[in-house]
């Protein structure tokens, strides 16, 4: 089978497409999947280029990619909740090895489940990292109420995205923070107040937040996003810990600065498919390439303003 792998950090030239073996099942908990599609996420190239790299831990070749859809061509003996044929989707094995960038993979069954009734398989790849990275945020780490005001940076992006329909669903009030590009999408998507951040400061049109989501992961909007929120709310960041100064300067203020990583759940996921299912919130796509064109897809991800997600289709 064909398989995407890199055996050193660096440039997109070290990713690698290699005949590799078709997996075997080692852990009766999981199945083999014939993979359709998988998305293309900024970790990818993240990982590529060594962001996260320990010298202890380090594995090479390091199999590229975390989540995917696809059809189920072999169950483990202790899977009893699929079945052969089976289309299902899922994040899997994140942040460990997981090789989704390839034409078959092995997922753990509690990590995966079916793919939502009315979606193709681009569309579902495109979902399970962004979908539940909201998800866990949202009602995980700043446990969303209905009618508190969440403002959400970086919200035309594939995690922003699903935060203001899940926010919405939720009953919040939703403030959508990106360029003018991603405006009609997400007022479309039911945020309350949209701004442009290229031609307003966010901190002159709002106050009064409880929950702020910094996708866009630096110091300066982290500290700006603290002099509108509530005391006693909560600022989550998803690029690694908070600056020293942020978690002070929130401490000082009542505000919680919470970091966090996503992580993979067939169950969440499951509900996540629901909404899908029920059409209350949905999925967009930038643009999908062939395997053998993952290294612009990479490109694209890292160099371009996606407003939408990069899938790569396998099958």
């Amino acid at each position: 089978m064909k398989a995407v792998c890199i055996r050193e950090f660096g440039n997109v030239d070290v990713v690698k497409i290699e005949d590799k073996e078709i997996p075997i099942i080692q852990d009766q908990h999981d199945v083999l999947v014939e993979v359709h599609a998988a998305s293309v996420n900024p970790i990818d190239w993240k990982v590529r280029e060594g962001y996260f790299s320990d010298n202890s831990n380090d594995c090479f070749p390091f199999p590229m990619g975390w989540d995917f859809s696809g059809k189920i061509i072999s169950i483990g003996n202790n899977v009893s909740k699929f079945k052969l044929g089976d289309e299902v989707y899922g994040l899997i094995r994140f942040f460990e090895p997981a090789g989704t960038f390839a034409e078959y993979v092995t997922a753990p069954s509690a990590q995966i489940c079916l793919k939502p009734i009315h979606y193709d398989h681009v569309h579902a790849a495109a979902s399970p990292l962004v979908s539940l990275t909201a998800w866990q945020a949202l009602f995980e780490v700043a446990n969303l109420q209905k009618n508190q005001t969440v403002l959400i940076h970086a919200a035309g992006g594939g995690v922003g995205q699903f935060a203001v329909q899940l926010a919405k669903w939720k009953g919040a009030k939703v403030i959508a923070i990106a360029s003018s590009v991603s405006s009609e999408l997400l007022i479309s998507f039911g945020a309350d107040i949209f701004i442009d951040y290229k031609k307003e400061k966010f901190e002159d049109k709002v106050q009064n937040v409880d929950i702020v989501l910094n996708l866009v992961g630096d110091k300066d909007t982290a500290l700006r996003s603290l002099n509108v929120m509530k005391n006693g709310g909560k600022i989550i960041s998803f690029l690694g810990p908070h600056d020293p100064e942020v978690i002070a300067k929130a401490k000082a203020k009542n505000i919680e600065a919470v970091s966090m990583i996503v992580k993979p759940n067939g169950e969440q996921l499951g509900s996540i498919t629901q909404l899908i299912n029920d059409k209350l919130i949905k999925t967009t796509i930038e643009k999908t390439f062939p395997l053998d064109e993952v290294k612009a897809a990479l490109n694209l991800v890292q160099n371009g303003h996606c407003h939408g997600k990069v899938v790569l289709k396998v099958k």
